[in-house]
């Protein structure tokens, strides 16, 4: 227990989220209450200044769901278009649940939005069968990258991106709690 004390550096000096429990302390309350909430099929939105530990508390969470297929996308890597997002979703699924031992996948597509939601729910069939019940947990960091400045010029395809990528992720979520 003394050892990572004992180095006698700060862990919390370097841009990187913590990932070791240890470091990880005085959010007891979030650490109960978000994966109840996730495993309910709810959503969740951490929002905070920057270096207070989103990504860290985030990096926590997906520790609680080892055993859940999840998607992480750091979304300052990607550029804000919903085809983009949707065949990085659907290839980390496939990889998640291809480690699960979940056999019979579909192919990869090209991805438009009915494309996405008709196969992501094949992957999602193919979990229940497996006797999995929960849903998928997909993360979004820095997802600010969805809400344009106004004054740019291309705000408003930026935006009509968000509401098509969202739309599609919402429903499949409340319609078939996945």
């Amino acid at each position: 227990m003394e050892e990572p004390f004992l180095t006698r550096l700060d862990p919390y000096a370097e841009s990187k989220p913590i990932h070791d429990p240890t470091w990880f302390y005085g959010r007891d309350k979030l650490m109960k209450r978000l994966p109840a909430v996730l495993v309910q099929g709810q959503h969740i939105g951490i929002f905070g200044l920057r270096k207070v530990g989103k990504t860290s508390l985030i990096k926590q969470i997906q520790q609680r769901f080892v055993t859940t297929p999840t998607v992480y996308m750091d979304c300052q890597a990607f550029s804000p278009k919903a085809e983009i997002y949707f065949k990085e979703i659907f290839k980390q699924l496939e990889t998640e649940l291809l480690g699960c031992g979940i056999k019979g996948l579909p192919s990869l597509k090209p991805f438009e939005t009915e494309d996405f939601r008709q196969q992501f729910l094949i992957l999602f069939e193919l979990w229940k069968k497996s006797g999995q019940q929960e849903p998928f947990l997909i993360i979004l960091d820095e997802i600010d990258k969805f809400f344009p400045d106004r004054e740019l010029k291309d705000s408003e395809l930026t935006l009509s991106e968000y509401v098509r990528f969202f739309k599609v992720l919402r429903g499949l979520a409340q319609s078939h709690q996945c």
